[in-house]
């Protein structure tokens, strides 16, 4: 499993994916850029002059609508949006392609295989943690004195706030960098729609990537540290319980000298 890899690999896989994730939300923009033939038209209509209130939002018109064309904005982008103007009254612009119910609906998904993967982490170190009991059972069934500890294993039980912590911050930093990417390309088809020739991304979008970038990498080096630890906690039970069987007279006492006695549960 994960944990089994290095510390190295570890960092080394999450860096691929972050980067081709980003990778693949540019080629998009790209390519959505480039194959794109519409006819852009600079519209002006009496939102430019009037206050107007958005009745509908941007939707894409029905093939009857760009067929027959009796509605302009469905001629420019395929989109459009219904207003309604303080004098005009209800008119219909064009708008660029919205991708923000895609956008919530990937959010969605990856929340809830988020959480189905949380919900596999710890159904598994359950598990993890049964199997170590039993094998400590069978150390003592197998002649290792019944009243004994691992010290070192309480590790393996306590809880730690901060690998949860690193997980989530891991998470939202994976979705912050989807966000700025779906913005990004957002922008270039409002800059595309409105014929502006500035093409640089916003300082915001900039600046959320760049900390983000920062959240996923701190939160990558505390989860690797917490599995080289758990790796080097398993390693050093398996020496203990060899030692343990080939030492019947061992014990573990604590730091007052005496064996803990009540950490295995016999039915």
């Amino acid at each position: 499993m994960i944990e089994s890899m290095s510390l190295k690999k570890l960092i080394f896989c999450t860096i691929f994916l972050i980067f081709a994730c980003l990778f693949i939300l540019t080629l998009e923009g790209i390519l959505v850029e480039s194959t794109t033939n519409h006819t852009v038209v600079q519209e002006k209509g009496c939102w430019d002059d009037e206050d107007f209130v958005i009745r509908k939002p941007c939707e894409p018109c029905s093939d009857f609508e760009r067929i027959s064309k009796n509605i302009a904005a469905c001629v420019s982008s395929g989109y459009k949006e219904l207003l309604k103007c303080s004098k005009t009254g209800e008119v219909y612009r064009s708008c660029s392609d919205s991708e923000l119910l895609h956008f919530y609906k990937f959010e969605m998904l990856t929340w809830l295989l988020g959480g189905l993967s949380s919900a596999f982490v710890i159904f598994r170190k359950r598990t993890l943690d049964k199997r170590m009991l039993q094998r400590i059972q069978q150390q003592v069934a197998a002649g290792a004195p019944y009243y004994y500890v691992l010290w070192e294993a309480q590790s393996g039980f306590a809880f730690s706030p901060m690998a949860y912590v690193s997980k989530g911050l891991f998470w939202c930093s994976v979705l912050s960098l989807v966000h700025c990417g779906l913005s990004a390309a957002q922008h270039k088809s409002y800059l595309r729609l409105s014929e502006q020739g500035s093409s640089f991304v916003p300082l915001d979008i900039v600046v959320q990537t760049i900390v983000s970038l920062f959240i996923a990498m701190w939160s990558t080096l505390r989860i690797a540290g917490d599995f080289m630890e758990v790796r080097a906690g398993a390693q050093l039970q398996n020496k203990t319980f060899e030692t343990v069987g080939n030492c019947p007279n061992f014990y573990t006492f604590t730091g007052k000298n005496r064996p803990v006695r009540n950490l295995l549960v016999h039915e």
